[in-house]
């Protein structure tokens, strides 16, 4: 079989005995620059090579890609990595390169000449890694060439996508199981996710024939994250905080900040613009809405720490490779538990102390129920109850994310990761909605007051405006 590892390099570091495929380890150590396997990448990689269909779910930040990108090159041949995500089709792809491996993804981003380039070079051997998004699979230029040129591995990512009971299903991502069976060959098989019910876990065993014993679970509990969840009477309250927070508390961090709508996402940009006129934030939006070009721009120089913050929605984040974001702040609560942990595991990649901030007002459920539709209500609301249960439940956070993905760790004293099991952050809060009453401007943290106080003694804003009308900015 010929090598599909194109740098000199790593080809003379990965030589093998030909009867045999390329020891894990070995690959870890020469190509990745690490010496061990985080729990429980190994046996993930193992019972993938074994030709055994495997299941991982592994939280953000635990080596995912590591558990198809390693038995991609132990088998050195073709790999297709099924994802949704172009912005993680891209990192990973440039990932690669940098490392001598050849790789490409096919997406609606490529033109039609670029699209046959790739093509010709999977024709030609020069693609061991595939990134391709699963409304491809069952095309008909598509089908024909993997028909000619099978993978002997297809992974994939962001697997809760298929089931119906998942929170972000994707009416494509059935057609996986069609594409596996047009193959000639049967290739090994490997799903990924970062969150999955019970239900979906279920569903994806039966869908894909996987047993029990190889399905794997990272660890979901993050020692370096400190979660809260702060309940708001005012909206007002809710901003003055995340102004505070911004301006006092992540000087100079990296952070997230997450919003329900395209609308709230750019409202709160343009009211944190207007109170930070010499730009010090270095902030930026992104949601669907925005263009490819923009949206691209925005996430490498997020990357590049160029921008330090983001306030997205759920659109942004999935596959963007950044260690050092320190904070993710929900400025309003998520519709589902799973995006909720999917997001604040983007915080403290590196292994770093890093803070999650859940900033719940009631509007927040009004918001998420006009956003369901007649096909998808039962489903939404199913999840929002969840995602409530979380928020109002006086329970460790950290217990109440285990309990959800049923990871059987339990915190006898407590996890001091939140705010019930850490009580200088109760009191903390209770300091804080005090002092963010708006009819009390001389209490309110000094940042704030005087910034509120300049605009409106220049008659250029008022904090009511900040948001727009009909937010009781000011009730």
């Amino acid at each position: 079989m010929r090598s599909l590892l194109t740098d000199v390099t790593v080809n003379a570091r990965l030589e093998r005995d030909s009867k045999r495929m390329i020891d894990p380890q070995k690959i870890l150590r020469t190509v990745f620059g690490f010496t061990d396997f985080r729990a429980p990448q190994g046996v993930i990689i193992k019972s993938i090579l074994q030709k055994k269909p495997t299941l991982a779910l592994l939280p953000t930040g635990q080596g995912k890609s590591l558990c198809y990108q390693i038995p991609g090159l132990a088998l050195d041949d073709l790999t297709i990595v099924i994802s949704p995500l172009i912005a993680l089709m891209k990192d990973q792809v440039d990932a690669l390169h940098k490392k001598g491996i050849t790789a490409h993804y096919i997406n609606s981003t490529l033109s039609q000449l670029e699209i046959k380039q790739k093509y010709q070079d999977l024709i030609n051997h020069h693609c061991q890694f595939l990134y391709v998004a699963p409304e491809r699979l069952l095309t008909k230029r598509f089908l024909e060439l993997m028909k000619k040129h099978p993978p002997v591995f297809v992974a994939i990512d962001e697997a809760h996508c298929f089931s119906t009971w998942g929170h972000d299903f994707r009416v494509h991502y059935r057609d996986i199981p069609l594409f596996i069976e047009q193959l000639p060959k049967k290739p090994r098989l490997a799903l990924f996710t970062a969150t999955a019910s019970r239900k979906v876990v279920m569903d994806l065993q039966n869908s894909f024939n996987i047993q029990s014993a190889n399905v794997f679970r990272g660890n979901f509990f993050r020692s370096n994250l400190f979660i809260t969840t702060k309940h708001f009477e005012l909206h007002s309250q809710r901003f003055l905080y995340l102004v505070y927070l911004l301006h006092r508390v992540f000087v100079n961090q990296a952070g997230l900040i997450y919003v329900t709508t395209r609308k709230q996402a750019e409202m709160i940009y343009q009211a944190l613009c207007k109170l930070d006129p010499s730009q010090k934030l270095a902030i930026d939006y992104y949601h669907a809405g925005r263009t490819a070009e923009e949206k691209m721009l925005i996430q490498e120089k997020f990357i590049n720490n160029d921008l330090k913050i983001i306030i997205a929605t759920n659109a942004f984040g999935m596959g963007i490779d950044k260690a050092n974001i320190r904070f993710v702040i929900h400025f309003q609560m998520p519709g589902n538990l799973e995006n909720y942990v999917q997001e604040i595991g983007r915080a403290g990649r590196d292994g770093k102390f890093s803070w999650c901030e859940l900033l719940f007002h009631p509007s927040d459920i009004e918001v998420h129920q006009r956003m369901q539709t007649k096909k998808t209500k039962k489903r939404a609301q199913r999840s929002l109850n969840k995602m409530m249960e979380y928020v109002f439940k006086e329970q460790c956070h950290h217990q109440k994310i285990l309990s959800y993905f049923e990871d059987p760790q339990k915190f006898t004293a407590g996890c001091a990761r939140c705010e019930y099991c850490a009580p200088f952050s109760q009191r903390f809060l209770k300091f804080m909605q005090t002092q963010l009453q708006p009819t009390k401007l001389t209490k309110l943290p000094t940042f704030v007051a005087q910034q509120q106080l300049i605009l409106e003694q220049n008659n250029t804003i008022k904090l009511k405006d900040l948001l727009g009308v009909g937010l009781d900015m000011l009730q």
